[in-house]
């Protein structure tokens, strides 16, 4: 992971400690958008996903994660 997607994760991780998971969401996202195959970004954001009810996005973004690696 490059050094711009590994100060995001930190971002982002900071921000899901925090409990702002709407912004962690957010950056996950981003990360995702540039690195597809980034499975912290791809797991954290199934439980961002959780942590704001929204189980059914939830349970496919860990399923990708799963699948990322098993």
């Amino acid at each position: 992971m490059s050094g711009h997607l590994a100060t995001l994760l930190e971002q982002a991780l900071a921000l899901h400690r925090a409990g702002d998971l709407q912004g962690a969401e957010a950056l996950y996202r981003r990360i995702l958008t540039s690195s597809r195959r980034n499975f912290d970004a791809q797991r954290l954001l199934g439980l961002a996903l959780y942590g704001q009810r929204r189980n059914a996005e939830a349970h496919v973004a860990l399923q990708r994660a799963v699948r990322l690696d098993p």
